[in-house]
């Protein structure tokens, strides 16, 4: 039956398959207090009108001071965003001048992203300041991969920094561009 719906055995090893239907089902119960108070917090798909269709889920957990020490709060996140190419977009030109409105920037192209992150943050009070209500130390690490449809990679036929690449494809022949990147950010809060 699911090979019916085009779904295969790669679909079901990939591990962002389990890590978003561990998300969905998480969505699913939408916000649950169980024992302890803990808190699990999700968010909502969302349809926009002019053609990208986007997906945030996240999962947040505060841990208490009696068993962890501090104020701690861990969160995992799942993005899924894609978009279809605007009416202007095309990725090779046949001349100057031929049309209007022209452009070939990837943001403007079809493409898929996925993102894929965790938190950690540590709220604090600073006793020494009355005036700050409390602040957080936070780490965060997110794992983005973009996927582009019809944008291709000029690196491969024009070079790039003003080197030719050693064997040059022709224009529109070059690979689809695609995007990986790990992005760390370490952040101090205080809130007034």
């Amino acid at each position: 039956m699911l090979a019916q719906l085009g779904f295969n055995r790669v679909f079901f090893t990939n591990p962002v398959t389990w890590v978003a239907i561990a998300f969905i089902a998480i969505a699913a119960g939408s916000t649950v207090n169980a024992d302890r108070n803990l808190t699990r917090t999700c968010g909502d798909a969302a349809q926009v009108s002019f053609g990208p269709t986007a997906l945030d889920e996240y999962y947040v957990q505060p841990l208490d001071n009696a068993h962890w020490g501090g104020n701690w709060t861990f969160e995992g996140r799942l993005r899924f965003y894609t978009q279809t190419k605007a009416d202007f977009y095309q990725d090779i030109f046949p001349r100057a001048d031929f049309a209007n409105f022209m452009a070939r920037d990837k943001e403007l192209a079809t493409y898929t992203a996925y993102t894929l992150g965790v938190n950690a943050s540590y709220e604090f009070k600073i006793e020494r300041f009355p005036w700050l209500s409390k602040s957080s130390l936070n780490l965060r690490y997110d794992h983005m991969t973009v996927n582009y449809d019809d944008f291709r990679d000029a690196r491969f036929s024009f070079g790039s920094f003003g080197a030719l690449p050693d064997d040059p494809f022709d224009p529109g022949k070059e690979p689809l561009y695609k995007l990986d990147a790990d992005i760390y950010q370490f952040y101090i809060s205080a809130f007034f």
